[in-house]
């Protein structure tokens, strides 16, 4: 140690009593303080949480509803073409059933 520390120990002359206090003043210093620092950090994440459900899921959701419709166009068109197909060559059956039909 360092020749100020053990002539400020010297002088203090702490008795168990004030050993003690002091050691539980630091445990609660110490709380008061992680707890401050933990409640800050609550809030961050709560601030954050409220940035996510306002801006980010609505928009993956319409990115979810997006990709569905896209889907469906391409589903669609192959229908379109399946069908167009089974027009020009006179297939019965499958999707231009009707349309044969009538031929």
């Amino acid at each position: 140690m360092s020749m100020w520390v053990k002539a400020l120990l010297r002088r203090l002359k702490l008795n168990i009593r004030m050993k003690l206090l002091s050691g539980f003043l630091i445990v609660v210093v110490l709380l008061a303080f992680i707890s401050m620092y933990s409640l800050n950090q609550i809030n961050t994440m709560s601030e954050s949480a409220e940035e996510i459900d306002q801006v980010w899921v609505p928009g993956i959701t319409l990115l979810g509803t997006l990709n569905g419709d896209i889907s469906n166009v391409e589903r669609l068109a192959l229908s379109i073409i399946v069908e167009r197909w089974e027009w020009d060559y006179g297939i019965k059956g499958g999707l231009g059933a009707t349309h044969n039909q009538d031929r």
